[in-house]
């Protein structure tokens, strides 16, 4: 499946190595969704041809999937408006810390919004112990998981919602803080990742104590 070439082709325009894809046991293909709805109905339905991101919860079980469209930059203004880039079963949550079990409590835990910006960290500087609170808000679960940590660095996205949250990340960790802004003028760094940004030591080192 890592030989399709939409798959090939989407990995290599969003800057993430196969490798790191892999890691995150990444497939291209599609998905039967089976929910229950509010009456108490069984219901499915299918997703097809688009990039998934099984996510775990804290004891390793398969809880969600980030479903993406192979987008390549190619794409009109108006077929991208026509297609969902991102999908999450229905009935499904991401109130939890991104492959929470494998991350190290005592080494500094990189820290990122989405999880497309964290496959691209790690792509991009090869550190793996890196996690996503899959989105802007902090959750009250994802807070107590994150004050179990020595310390952090939050790479957030440079815009109103990610420093608010730089906010309340301040407000409520316990531990050493300290924050990463994208470099230049890039909102976040999965930005950075699609430009083939280079000086990612300089841009570390860019790091500030919160």
């Amino acid at each position: 499946e890592y030989q399709n070439p939409s798959f090939q082709n989407w990995l290599k325009y969003r800057g993430i190595s196969k490798e790191v894809a892999k890691a995150a046991g990444a497939f291209f293909g599609g998905v039967t969704i089976s929910y229950t709805d509010e009456r108490g109905v069984n219901k499915s339905y299918k997703v097809m041809d688009r990039v998934m991101f099984p996510i775990l919860d804290e004891n390793d079980k398969v809880v969600n999937l980030e479903m993406r469209y192979p987008f390549t930059g190619q794409e009109s203004k108006k077929f991208k408006e026509s297609i969902r880039k991102v999908l999450y079963p229905k009935k499904s949550s991401t109130n939890l810390l991104y492959e929470y079990k494998h991350l190290d409590k005592h080494k500094k835990l990189y820290i990122l919004e989405g999880l497309m910006d964290c496959l691209a960290f790690r792509s991009l500087t090869g550190l793996e112990n890196t996690s996503t609170i899959f989105g802007a808000m902090i959750t009250k679960h994802q807070l107590e998981l994150l004050n179990e940590f020595d310390s952090i660095c939050y790479v957030y996205n440079n815009d109103a919602a990610g420093i608010q949250s730089v906010k309340e990340l301040r407000d409520n960790y316990k531990g050493n803080m300290s924050v990463l802004k994208p470099a230049d003028n890039y909102d976040d760094v999965g930005e950075m990742a699609i430009a083939g940004f280079k000086e990612v030591d300089n841009w570390l080192k860019t790091e500030k104590k919160f």
